[in-house]
């Protein structure tokens, strides 16, 4: 039976072509901005590589841990509430990074407020989604599903393109911090106007009116200032605690912040009284019922490695084709990097991501992946050849297409099988456990990749890069795969990051 939207006050007579195209913009460009216009940002302020892997690599935490207060979304206000209030929310926390930029010593000041506008980004996506599922009927729902994907990819274009692009050209006319201060700071502004339309253009599809502002800030409001003041105290501690483990404080704050997420995992995992059929009991028993499914390790073990590599080589791509030729880098000017990585690479991977779905439906998952996994895979290697020799801007363009051509049809198949993973009652649940795990997967190699490039120089790293692809691809032959192929399976096409 088609489900059809509930709709406050009567029919919804908005046409989704007002907003959807709109929604998945606004859900696409704060997230390319956060994770991959940083690094081209703090490249071009003169950090140091291994800072700018370290640190912006941290800024994919909200996404793993947007989970726990995704209920809140759901439970509190309404979603087209959520999503214009987040959409302005955004543009302050972009305008106030723009303004960090152009303080002396602006790293950790900007680095503070991209984290703000991260845990935004991703309540965000929250809320979209499920204001997409609210506003249309199943049947509208596969209409526009190619749809949301386009507009997401345009929104990545804008970000790593037009943005990356602008910022070069401004350089060329005002100095550099000023240069991206404007360019980030307009983004901010589009954000900002985007909330306001949206505020106009969202229907009201939700019949139940918002709680009072006393409940949101009690329950909203009081776990969110608990956790920016324990990630504040985890910093504070941080920081005393490194010199007497001779470590950095980026490597204290994280080794502490690790220890307190398994200890928070184990007190939750081990609880064995909660109250009766309260949220809380609920909220645990998702994550039991994913973490006690069989094969459930031989899963979140593909989940974590099948872009181990490769997410090395997509966290130093970037600084590698900014850096000067003399220290081993392509020596690209942002205007160039904005065609050849942001504008021609993300429609090489849109074609690759075509290819890779139809080659799917044709021969299904597990005749399909192994194929697949190579295209995303192989072409690393060509980072190799192109760190060890000068070769022509041609040449780059090549490399680069055919690179982002593979990822695109290898995380073809990586998605369809995170939509594997959600299964039961609770597939909504466990399909955000899945893609914050791959967030997980994204982070903890970008973190490392900094060290190890400044250590190795860009043509061994890249080559230990492309080794560390191998235990990904092993766990293919561990992982279940019954019934992944059969017509019922999981599917979709949801905007992946």
């Amino acid at each position: 039976m088609e489900t059809t939207p509930a709709v406050a006050g009567g029919e919804n007579k908005t046409s989704p072509w007002f907003y959807v195209p709109s929604l998945y913009f606004a859900e696409g460009v704060p997230y390319i901005l956060i994770n991959a216009v940083s690094v081209v940002i703090y490249k071009r302020l003169g950090v140091q590589n291994d800072d700018i892997a370290f640190w912006t690599s941290w800024l994919y935490l909200p996404w793993v841990i947007k989970m726990f207060w995704s209920p809140a979304v759901d439970l509190y206000s309404t979603k087209r509430r959520w999503v214009y209030s987040m959409n302005i929310l955004m543009g302050a926390a972009l305008g106030a990074t723009a303004l960090a930029l152009g303080m002396p010593n602006f790293l950790y000041p900007s680095l503070a407020f991209f984290f703000l506008g991260a845990f935004i980004s991703a309540t965000q996506d929250i809320a979209i989604d499920g204001f997409y599922m609210l506003s249309l009927s199943s049947s509208q729902q596969a209409f526009y599903t190619g749809i949301r994907v386009a507009f997401y990819r345009l929104a990545m274009i804008f970000g790593t393109g037009a943005v990356v692009w602008a910022g070069g050209v401004f350089e060329q006319t005002m100095p550099v911090k000023l240069a991206w201060t404007v360019a980030l700071g307009l983004c901010g502004g589009i954000l900002a106007l985007l909330g306001v339309y949206h505020k106009f253009a969202l229907p009201k599809v939700e019949a139940g009116g918002p709680s009072s502002t006393r409940e949101l800030l009690e329950n909203v409001g009081k776990p969110l200032l608990k956790m920016v003041v324990g990630l504040g105290a985890a910093w504070w501690v941080s920081g005393k605690i490194a010199p007497f483990l001779n470590i950095s404080h980026g490597w204290a704050l994280t080794i502490l912040c690790a220890l307190l997420a398994a200890a928070a995992y184990g007190y939750y995992s081990r609880r064995e009284k909660v109250e009766s059929g309260g949220g809380e009991e609920q909220f645990v028993e998702i994550f039991r019922s994913y973490f006690s499914r069989p094969g459930i390790w031989a899963m979140v073990s593909f989940i974590l490695l099948y872009r181990f590599g490769e997410a090395m080589i997509l966290k130093i791509a970037p600084l590698f084709a900014l850096d000067m030729v003399a220290k081993g880098g392509l020596g690209l000017s942002p205007q160039q990097y904005g065609v050849i990585y942001g504008t021609l690479g993300i429609i090489a991977m849109m074609a690759g991501g075509v290819l890779g779905g139809w080659i799917v439906s044709r021969y299904g998952f597990r005749k399909s992946v192994w194929p697949l996994t190579v295209a995303l895979i192989l072409p690393n290697a060509l980072y190799i050849y192109i760190a060890m020799h000068a070769p022509s801007i041609w040449l780059v363009y090549l490399v680069v297409i055919v690179e982002q051509f593979g990822i695109g049809m290898g995380y073809t198949a990586y998605t369809i099988y995170l939509m594997f993973t959600a299964k039961g009652k609770c597939k909504t649940s466990h399909f955000a456990i899945s893609t914050g795990i791959m967030a997980l997967g994204m982070m903890i190699p970008g973190m490392i990749s900094g060290k190890m490039q400044m250590a190795m120089g860009y043509p061994m790293f890249f080559a230990v890069a492309f080794l560390l692809t191998i235990p990904g691809m092993l766990t293919l032959l561990i992982i279940p795969t019954s019934g992944i192929d059969e017509k019922d399976s999981p599917a979709g096409s949801a905007p992946a990051h």
